[in-house]
């Protein structure tokens, strides 16, 4: 389908005016015809103002004259009677019979109209149908004129019903189509002035249309090829000019955009580039990053593993520090105990001295008071038991005190069974006397060197409990804060690994973002390749 916006201007501009054209002569011909039809209408009023003047005087001479004498005036009447010139009025009856006809008299009487020969007569018979009964009508037909040229007549007839008459008259239409075709020439030559008038103003129109047209026609193609420093002649201030000083502005707005976007390209291509690196060398870093946080999640594993053993082996060490304080307060307690058992047996020695210094004297008294010698040779024995039961809590150190109570006890027990025997042995007794008070003088300063021994041993074994206690309070707290650090290493390891991730994911943007670059360059590249066609 052949679309308007797919025509030349030049052809629009034509079609416009051949419109006009056809227009106009359709104009002159509908004006003709609606001339000639007009002419003949108001012919046509002429002949029914004339034809029913005529029936209403007949139509009185009816009603005021009996009917003989009326139609008589009548006829004489219709014969009488002329209008514009020579134009006359005829009657006929229903059944074609001439009644009256001003100018042949020889027809009336005759049947007007053959149905079977005159083909040319027919008329008569349309003129019957149509004023038959008091009806009326108009009809055109073929006629002669004066010169007996062919020509149309128009006839009007209207029936008068009383009588059966038919009055009837026409004109002729050959001075109607002559006016209209002098009216016709005339208004043709005016049309043909205005046809040519048009087709001249066509043509300047469209010259002055289709030149600046092409022009920009021209100038965009060179625009289209890449050439921006084409201008359009503005040759007017109409619409074509202003649409080619319109797009001439445009062509300079569009040049300088398209400087600014060869310097961009080539700016955003650096850019692209720099960032490109720039997101490179974040990717290295980010890896780096990524390897150097993959080694500090390991020391952090190993650290909370490690911790996690401090932990254990702190609370092993509370626990055995707890058990040693415990151990060393019953030692304390030992110490204590033994340190008023050696000050019970110092006090003992030194009743045992004095003891064994009164048997000295008693020994050296023997040989005086020998009576008293079962008796204390009872003592003795008490006493040596005394002193062997000291000396068995003594230990090591009472060792020798015992060997003496020992002693004591045999010789008590001897004195007992040989009382003979005791002079014989008081010399040996009152040396072992004398022996005896040396040896518990000494075991005396022994015991008194053990208790004072066996206080500081209480006095440091007080001070390792306290320190075993401090150790166990600090080894309690190391444990407690083992467990705090390993949780905080745990919680350190937790955000290494979200860090960690986070580095990971940062790597991946970071390539996605070189990546990008690189395409933003070469993108850059083809828009400044492409805008390099342009000649700016």
């Amino acid at each position: 389908m052949l679309k308007l916006e797919n025509i030349k201007v030049s052809y629009k501009l034509a079609a416009i005016v051949i419109v006009g054209i056809v227009g106009f002569l359709s104009l002159l011909f509908i004006s003709a015809n609606a001339l000639k039809e007009n002419l003949v209408a108001e012919r046509e009023a002429r002949l029914k103002a004339v034809i029913q003047s005529t029936l209403s005087q007949v139509a009185y001479l009816n009603q005021t004259l009996p009917k003989e004498q009326a139609q008589e005036q009548a006829k004489a009447l219709i014969n009488a009677l002329r209008f514009d010139g020579n134009n006359y009025m005829f009657v006929i009856d229903e059944s074609r019979y001439t009644v009256v006809h001003p100018i042949r008299q020889d027809l009336v009487g005759q049947q007007m109209g053959n149905p079977g020969k005159d083909t040319e007569g027919q008329f008569w018979f349309t003129m019957i149908d149509l004023a038959r009964n008091g009806q009326q009508g108009s009809l055109i037909y073929p006629w002669k004129n004066q010169q007996g040229n062919p020509a149309d007549k128009l006839s009007f007839v209207n029936g008068f019903a009383p009588w059966g008459w038919i009055l009837g008259s026409g004109m002729l239409l050959d001075d109607i189509e002559h006016a209209v075709y002098q009216q016709f020439l005339r208004m043709g030559f005016a049309t043909l002035i205005v046809t040519l008038v048009m087709i001249g103003l066509g043509v300047v129109i469209s010259r002055a249309m289709i030149q600046p047209l092409d022009t920009i026609k021209d100038v965009m193609k060179k625009v289209a090829q890449g050439d921006l420093t084409a201008q359009i002649p503005v040759l007017g201030k109409d619409e074509l000019g202003i649409v080619a000083q319109r797009i001439n502005n445009s062509i300079a707005a569009v040049h300088d955009a398209l400087v600014e976007s060869v310097q961009s390209a080539s700016s955003v291509a650096e850019a692209a580039i720099r960032i490109a690196s720039s997101a490179e060398e974040t990717s290295q870093a980010v890896v780096s990053q990524r390897d150097q946080l993959s080694q500090l999640a390991t020391a952090m594993n190993q650290m909370t593993a490690t911790v996690a053993d401090v932990a254990g082996h702190a609370e092993d060490t509370a626990r055995d520090t707890l058990d040693a304080s415990k151990e060393a307060n019953l030692g304390d307690k030992d110490v204590h105990s033994s340190v008023d058992s050696i000050r019970a047996l110092s006090v003992e020695l030194g009743v045992a001295t004095d003891q064994v210094n009164k048997l000295k004297e008693g020994v050296m008294q023997i040989s005086e008071v020998t009576s008293v010698i079962s008796g204390i040779s009872e003592q003795t024995n008490l006493l040596a038991l005394n002193a062997a039961i000291e000396a068995a809590r003594a230990g090591d150190q009472g060792r020798g005190f015992a060997v003496v109570a020992d002693e004591v006890r045999n010789l008590a027990s001897r004195t007992h069974h040989s009382t003979d025997e005791i002079q014989t042995m008081i010399n040996r007794l009152q040396q072992l006397a004398v022996s005896t008070a040396s040896a518990m003088q000494k075991s005396q300063a022994l015991a008194a060197n053990s208790v004072a021994t066996a206080e500081n041993a209480g006095s440091d074994l007080s001070l390792i409990v306290n320190h075993i206690q401090h150790v166990s309070d600090k080894a309690t707290q190391i444990a407690t804060a083992a467990e705090e650090q390993s949780a905080v290493a745990e919680e350190m390891n937790r955000n290494v690994s979200g860090i960690n991730d986070a580095a990971l994911e940062m790597s991946q943007a970071a390539t996605y973002l070189a990546e990008e670059s690189e395409k933003l360059a070469d993108l850059s590249r083809q828009l400044d390749q492409k805008l390099t066609a342009f000649k700016l």
